[in-house]
């Protein structure tokens, strides 16, 4: 089935997309490239189903132009780039295709993300919590175990650090409670029951008591 195009006329809020009009009203908007890639044209009929594959190759440029948006940012995982589409009232097929691009030409990688939240975060999260958070973010378990490595050297100076700025903080506090908040506190942030016992050791506070013997 033929339609013939009445009208052409640019969109208000944008520029680069066109509303499309037929003598029976409005049709679909499509984007500049769009439109000059299927030579489309008032006063020309267009068959239906070469309109629907300009449709779907509109939606798919525009799924990928926003999932581009979204990791120009930040770095994301796939999972978050997915969601994002979704949100934006896109059709799964586009969506595919879109991540599969971006997948290929390396602007979606969930290494490279597990990698990117570790130092970002490596200085004031134990690895536990960050595992939790790339995990919530929809990375897979085997792709976090392969790319989470965190020295415990880091883990530890990290920890070290937590303490420090924390101990003004407890200084009023009865010693043993003191320890044992601070402890509930470093468990929270996902630092190991190791790097927490020698963190805790060498805090100028912390006496060497059963508390943080094996």
């Amino acid at each position: 089935m033929s339609i013939e195009i009445s009208q052409i006329q640019p969109q208000k809020r944008n520029k680069d997309r066109f509303n499309l009009y037929a003598e029976e009203g409005f049709l679909t908007s499509l984007s500049y490239e769009t439109i000059l890639k299927y030579n489309i044209r008032e006063g020309r009929s267009i068959e239906e189903e070469v309109l629907e594959r300009a449709k779907q190759d509109d939606t798919v440029k525009y799924a990928k132009e926003q999932a581009m948006q979204y990791v120009a940012y930040a770095p994301r995982s796939k999972r978050q780039v997915r969601k994002r589409l979704e949100q934006k009232g896109i059709d799964a097929e586009s969506i595919d295709q879109a991540v599969s691009t971006m997948e290929h030409y390396g602007y979606i990688d969930d290494g490279f993300y597990v990698q990117e939240m570790a130092r970002s975060y490596k200085k004031k999260l134990g690895a536990q919590a960050i595992r939790q958070k790339l995990l919530q973010n929809g990375v897979a378990d085997k792709v976090i175990a392969q790319h989470l490595q965190i020295p415990e050297s880091e883990q530890l100076a990290a920890a070290k650090e937590y303490v420090h700025k924390s101990a003004a903080k407890y200084a009023r506090i009865e010693p043993q409670k003191a320890k044992q908040r601070l402890y509930a506190a470093l468990q929270r942030r996902g630092f190991s029951p190791e790097v927490i016992r020698s963190a805790m050791k060498e805090a100028s506070f912390a006496e060497q008591d059963d508390m943080w013997t094996e």
